[in-house]
């Protein structure tokens, strides 16, 4: 089933991750990382003229290491992005709630996560994915707050790089139906 969201554009203001320290040949990574993090988000709406209204969200999330830890795969991550979103005209007001912010923010935070992974994916010990974050949760939070979200996360751990497995050529006495 289709969301009545729809996207118009998203907009990556700033993005930066600071690598982790390298570990020496022959030991392995810590098991388990302490992050803190930090979430914010700010929106707005905006009136067209005939149109249904849009939705301007931004998101900011810092995610660092709680301690410097040799062999982690980053340090810290920090990234802003914000994105413009509709619904059709007439939709319900209890839909609108519930799509806006956090439908908006999971878009957000998805497309986040898929730029830090690229950033990092060729860095020694593979890609480092920011881990799923409830942004209901993230929302009700800030509601009943009134400021960012901050927090531990534990178990963070990096993508392992993918297995290299050797091409092989077809067999010459397999050719398949024929």
């Amino acid at each position: 089933m289709l969301s009545p969201l729809q996207v118009h554009d998203v907009i990556l203001e700033e993005i930066s991750v600071v690598r982790g320290s390298p570990l020496r040949a022959g030991t392995s990574g810590p098991k388990q990382l302490q992050y803190n993090i930090r979430v914010d988000f700010d929106t707005s709406e905006r009136q067209r003229e005939g149109a249904p209204p849009v939705f301007d969200v931004q998101l900011e999330v810092s995610l660092e290491l709680s301690k410097p830890l040799r062999g982690a795969p980053v340090q810290r991550v920090v990234g802003r992005l914000r994105g413009s979103f509709s619904l059709p005209p007439n939709t319900p007001d209890e839909l609108v709630a519930k799509l806006v912010p956090a439908n908006c923010l999971a878009v957000l935070y998805g497309i986040l996560r898929g730029f830090v992974l690229q950033d990092t994916g060729a860095c020694p010990g593979g890609g480092f994915l920011l881990p799923m974050l409830d942004m209901y949760q993230v929302v009700e939070r800030k509601k009943d707050a009134g400021i960012p979200i901050t927090g531990d996360l534990v178990g963070i751990t990096s993508v392992p790089p993918a297995p290299r497995t050797p091409r092989r050529s077809p067999s010459r006495g397999n050719r398949g139906p024929g």
